[in-house]
């Protein structure tokens, strides 16, 4: 902030490419699977397993577009006035395990957790029990730093459980300790991670433990008639949340999941079109950004 910024044409561009990403994650994705993990995590709504696996789905790209979005919008708008801040989100679900999706989601809360919890408490110097002893506090903290709700105090003892097990269950403790792991390997990991990701997602998302009870019951729960049809629904969420994943798979092996610079010029032209038109063409009304409650 103590240097000048001068004009800088390549800010710009990258100001607006960041800008106009974070308008999609949050208007088009955000907003849209908004309406379902709404419906789904509402205490009125009578669940069954279709819809607790929807609301759930709806609410792990409501959060990641919501809050990676708001992320790249602050970086954009920072970066046309020629401040560079850091990036937040490295494609935290493409994660193998809990350690590596820690060092992609929030990455400034949790470099800081880490630099001022779990390392002053001891990290990793002394010992494997008092290891997995940090872990966990560190992420009870980190639970209990979202707000004052069992839910949350939940979500970062479930986290820290992970972290533990990982490390300590041979058969988890490969997955996290494969450095270059095979396609096995890697979709193994992924999935079993996606499946637990989901998880604590209803644990964040739950308003209290009567409501987190009603979710995980209604998983037991597989008949189709109900309130609702889930077919459509789901069918909405797939339309809003496929080309996010279009781009990430597209942008994979960049540093950057917002970076689209390596693609050729015409490439990049229809992709900023399409998004500029799923943007302004988003009929659901604002939502607020899940991240001011904090």
């Amino acid at each position: 902030l103590q240097q000048p910024a001068g004009w800088d044409r390549a800010n710009f561009h990258r100001g607006c490419r960041l800008l106009l990403i974070g308008f999609f994650k949050k208007v088009f994705v955000a907003d849209n699977c908004a309406l379902l993990a709404n419906y789904a995590f509402d205490p009125q709504t009578p669940l069954n397993g279709y819809w607790a696996v929807l609301g759930v789905l709806a609410f792990a790209f409501q959060i990641y577009g919501d809050f990676s979005g708001y992320s790249d919008i602050a970086r954009g708008a920072a970066r046309l006035l020629g401040i560079h801040l850091s990036r937040n989100f490295a494609f935290p679900y493409f994660a193998r395990t809990p350690s590596q999706f820690w060092q992609r989601w929030h990455i400034t809360l949790s470099s800081w957790f880490r630099d001022y919890v779990y390392i002053p408490l001891g990290g990793n110097r002394r010992g494997d029990g008092k290891t997995l002893r940090n872990l966990a506090i560190t992420m009870l903290l980190a639970g209990l730093w979202h707000g004052a709700n069992w839910t949350f105090v939940l979500w970062g003892g479930y986290y820290g459980l992970l972290l533990v097990l990982y490390r300590v269950v041979p058969a988890l403790k490969a997955l996290d300790e494969a450095k270059t792991p095979n396609w096995l390997q890697t979709c193994l990991g992924v999935a079993v991670m996606w499946v637990l990701t989901l998880i604590g997602w209803a644990l964040f998302r739950s308003a209290g433990l009567a409501e987190l009870g009603d979710w995980f019951a209604a998983l037991g729960n597989w008949q189709t008639a109900g309130p609702v049809d889930w077919i459509k629904p789901a069918c909405w969420w797939l339309f809003h949340v496929l080309p996010l994943l279009l781009i990430q798979v597209a942008t994979r092996k960049e540093r950057d999941e917002v970076e689209i610079a390596h693609f050729a010029w015409p490439v990049r032209g229809v992709v900023y079109a399409l998004l500029f038109l799923m943007v302004a063409t988003s009929a659901v009304s604002d939502q607020e950004f899940i991240y001011f409650q904090f």
